[in-house]
């Protein structure tokens, strides 16, 4: 009978061994920005998207402008400014922080009421100005509140008493 031939193994051998490879390791991917136009006409950013953008360390104030020549809205543009007639308040509510532009919107034909609106946030720099561009995604028709499915009030019925 032939004998065989046995690799033993060490306690080395156990370790799992780690191949460097050649391609540099990815980094972790930004998270999007959102945010989303109340009903009220209050553009809100949220907890996240705020603290990503550092919004709300101190008082702010923001120019607010979209791009000359477009008949409908498809991005806000927001440059931070110290002067007070012309920008809009960046102010603390609940947990988010928001601007309010209902007039602005209103006049530039955006239904905000009629249709719940959601933004993503990016930075942009243009001819010296750095600030951040918010473009609309598409609309959704707000869904109202559902009435119950019977059609009928809810609760005990009152008794009333009949005077004898």
């Amino acid at each position: 009978m032939k004998e065989k031939s046995i690799r033993f193994f060490t306690s080395q051998d156990n370790q799992k061994a780690r191949k460097k490879s050649d391609k540099p390791r990815k980094s972790k991917k930004q998270p999007t920005l959102t945010g989303t136009i109340s009903a009220k006409g209050i553009i809100v950013f949220p907890v996240k998207t705020a603290a990503a953008l550092d919004l709300g360390s101190s008082p702010m104030r923001f120019k607010v402008g979209v791009q000359e020549g477009k008949r409908k809205i498809s991005s806000l543009y927001l440059v931070q400014t110290d002067a007070q007639a012309d920008g809009f308040d960046l102010v603390k509510a609940g947990r988010s922080y928001g601007i309010e532009l209902a007039g602005v919107l209103t006049n530039n034909g955006l239904d905000y009421k009629g249709a719940k609106h959601a933004f993503v946030v990016k930075e942009f720099s243009q001819d010296g100005m750095n600030g951040y561009e918010l473009q609309l995604k598409d609309s959704e028709p707000k869904v109202k509140a559902a009435v119950s499915a019977t059609g009928k009030k809810r609760g005990r019925p009152r008794k009333t008493e009949v005077a004898a």
